[in-house]
């Protein structure tokens, strides 16, 4: 099956600690042996203002961080001045890394790379596109980080060839796993770049992934790596690594990751059971039963299997099942998965959600992909949180109702935050650090994000550009709160029109009161409740 890294990195991380146990070995041992007792780790600090920021790395110096990775990426003038005052907090030895998540177009890299030549820092991915990294980076003699434009071997074959970058950011669910995180790795050891070893988020299992592969990096190849089990507050395995200040080692025995599959599956996919798919009509129900209940003979009771369907991503013209899943289920829906439990012996078919202004687009399939919303874990919102999701939801709209042809993505950012500008003076918080955050939000440029086309981040640039009608892209409102490791995104992919927009994904619920209202709808948590290992 093509695609789908996130969803393979599940299984193949639970592939690995399999492994590792029939061997009687640590994950660590097999991917090249550990080096040393324990590696380092970097601080990420969340963009606040200049002072803050500042503050922050001092605070993180005295913890025993020697590596700090700035959030920076929006206004220019703003950027140079939080990476002035932070770097004059360093001391030696220490390591300094702006972070622009592709925040900068190019101009503004350049802007920023000029007054910050004379810094100890690290650039970071500073534009949406490689060609524009690629001109920074020629530009500029501060040491080069690509993070975003790293998907694959290939890119790091490339960004060597054009000399692109001096280290990469290797996340090891971008690229399908621990599997080709490791061909990767072993790839730049040989050509001598370094890495930051991490991954997109995560908790325990990927925090355990992380440590087993920096862990059995050659030191002089780990620039840094990071752990995400610090800045969650639900534990979820027995046995996953827990930092010692600035310092992480490798667990030597196992996690349990199988158990955690399911749950791993699930957010990635988004999806739910479905009453309806599209499924054929030549052979009766019965045969697929009898055919799955050889499956279930044969993974017997303590064991379930998952089954994806083909992949809609790149499908040609006329969508083909893949043959193990229509022996299986007769479905023809894109990107749908079996889940077969031997205990209960019961099959659950999980299908994305059926969206009619997708399929007008495209033909009958089940849902749109690329689609975010947050909700609180025990299914009520606090009264800020409410705030804060109303706030997000807020600014939805107004990049939405803004959207039309022969406008540019600036003009429609700065016409939205003008507005949101206001709103937030009629919001009251019962923190400081929630309106911080909504203000921050403001000022981050990446609320409209990609392409969406062939694949979910499809090629091309459409920023510094009028929209024209059939350009699909994303539109992703968010904020943080890192003291509070609180994320609040609204995601929706669109299409320009001739007159404005269609949203193919308004049928999901934006609004508190109906977020609110589907948790409260019986789904997964109610069929296998979570337990301890």
């Amino acid at each position: 099956m093509r695609g789908h890294p996130y969803v393979k990195s599940a299984l193949d991380m639970a592939c690995w600690d399999i492994l590792g146990k029939v061997c009687g070995r640590p994950v660590v041992s097999l991917l090249g042996g550990r080096f040393g007792e324990t590696f380092a780790l970097y601080r990420a600090i969340s963009q606040e203002s200049p002072e803050k920021m500042s503050e922050m790395v001092g605070v993180y110096r005295t913890q025993g961080y020697t590596k700090f990775q700035l959030k920076v990426g929006g206004d220019p003038d703003t950027d140079i001045e939080r990476i002035r005052l932070a770097s004059a907090q360093l001391g030696r030895g220490d390591v300094l890394v702006a972070d622009a998540n592709t925040g900068w177009t190019q101009h503004q890299a350049v802007r920023v790379a000029d007054a910050v030549r004379a810094m100890d820092v690290y650039l970071e991915q500073p534009c949406l596109r490689y060609e524009e990294c690629l001109a920074v980076r020629e530009h500029t003699s501060r040491p080069f980080i690509l993070d975003e434009a790293i998907e694959d071997i290939g890119a790091v074959l490339r960004g060597y060839q054009d000399r692109a970058m001096d280290v990469i950011n290797l996340k090891i669910s971008k690229v399908g796993g621990l599997t080709k995180a490791r061909q990767i790795r072993d790839l730049c050891v040989s050509l001598g770049i370094a890495m930051t070893i991490e991954d997109t988020w995560g908790g325990d299992i990927v925090t355990a992934a992380i440590a087993h592969l920096a862990h059995s990096t050659p030191p002089p190849m780990l620039f840094s790596s990071t752990d995400f089990n610090s800045y969650v507050t639900v534990s979820i395995v027995e046995g996953a690594p827990q930092r010692d200040g600035d310092r992480l080692a490798a667990p030597l025995s196992g996690v349990r990751i199988v158990k955690y599959l399911l749950w791993l599956l699930l957010p990635a996919a988004m999806a739910t059971g479905q009453p309806h798919g599209i499924e054929q009509t030549d052979f009766p129900p019965a045969e697929f039963r009898d055919r799955r209940a050889k499956v279930f003979d044969a993974i017997g009771r303590n064991s379930i299997a998952i089954v994806p369907g083909a992949s809609a991503i790149d499908a040609p013209p006329i969508f083909r099942q893949s043959n193990e899943f229509y022996y299986l289920s007769g479905i023809e829906s894109a990107n749908s998965y079996l889940l077969l439990d031997g205990r209960t012996r019961r099959t659950t078919v999980y299908q994305q959600h059926r969206s009619p202004a997708w399929e007008r687009q495209v033909g009958p399939v089940v849902g749109a992909e690329d689609v975010t919303r947050h909700g609180p874990v025990n299914g009520k919102f606090t009264a800020d949180q409410r705030a804060l999701c109303n706030f997000v939801f807020a600014y939805r709209q107004a990049f939405l109702k803004r959207i039309k042809p022969g406008v540019t993505p600036e003009q429609v950012l700065a016409e939205a935050r003008a507005e949101m500008a206001g709103y937030l003076k009629t919001l009251a918080f019962t923190k400081d650090s929630y309106r911080k955050a909504a203000e921050n939000a403001l000022q981050f440029a990446g609320h409209l994000q990609h392409s969406v086309g062939m694949t979910v981040h499809d090629v091309g640039s459409y920023r510094r550009k009028e929209f024209v009608p059939g350009l699909v892209f994303s539109v992703d409102p968010m904020l943080w709160i890192p003291e509070e490791n609180l994320y609040v995104r609204m995601e929706d992919v669109i299409v320009v029109t001739e007159t404005g927009i269609e949203n193919f994904t308004d049928f999901l619920p934006g609004k508190p009161d109906d977020i609110e209202k589907l948790m409260r709808e019986e789904g997964i948590l109610q069929l296998r409740a979570p337990t301890n290992p």
